[in-house]
């Protein structure tokens, strides 16, 4: 295993999807497309927080927009 930069991997995303997809899907994209899915599979607010490595869970609100999610305290 060798490190790589943030740089690489949207790279070899941006390689791949296009040979697979016709189009370039960013790293960004398939982030989103990913907490959508965990917030439509009703994983909690503050496990996609976690997952997004975000500091504000007011950052992750958009993602809920597939499900009535209730905040905890």
């Amino acid at each position: 295993i060798f490190p790589m930069s943030d740089r690489t991997i949207e790279r070899i995303v941006n390689r791949i999807s296009q040979k697979a997809l016709g189009r370039v899907l960013a790293p960004h994209h398939i982030r989103h497309s990913r907490l959508t899915y965990l917030a439509e599979k009703g994983y909690p607010i503050h496990f996609l927080q976690y997952f997004k490595g975000a500091s504000d869970i007011k950052s992750v609100t958009p993602y809920l927009h597939a499900r009535p999610v209730e905040l905890e305290d």
